[in-house]
């Protein structure tokens, strides 16, 4: 007794090509240079403004959190000529409440009734 091989005969279909098509990767578009440069600038400022961004919130809230500062607005015209009307001033903790204040030094009270008065 012989060996006996089964043969498969393969055909092709007219769907072969169709299904040959849908498995081929779709050539990629090639997009002007300008298009590129483009891109690129725009995310090169999104992440630029985005880190100012960052760096201008912990640069206004980092003392105010780390350092326990505070800021007041100046109201009144009585501290000129060294502080104007509309300044801003950062007013921080004493470091030790019996230690005096030091002649020239922005001081705010509070009141009794809660309000404050920065001079």
């Amino acid at each position: 007794m012989g060996t006996s091989f089964v043969s498969a005969e393969v055909r092709a279909t007219s769907l072969s090509g169709d299904i040959d098509a849908l498995l081929r990767r779709p050539e990629p578009t090639r997009r002007p240079a300008g298009w590129v440069a483009l891109t690129l600038a725009l995310r090169a400022a999104a992440v630029f403004c985005a880190t100012t961004g960052v760096m201008l919130a912990l640069w206004t809230v980092g003392p105010a959190i780390l350092l326990r500062w505070s800021a007041a607005a100046i109201e009144s015209g009585s501290m000129g000529p060294a502080v104007e009307r509309g300044d801003v001033v950062l007013l921080r903790p004493l470091a030790e409440p019996e230690h005096p204040v030091e002649v020239g030094s922005v001081v705010r009270f509070r009141l009794v009734d809660g309000s404050t008065v920065v001079h």
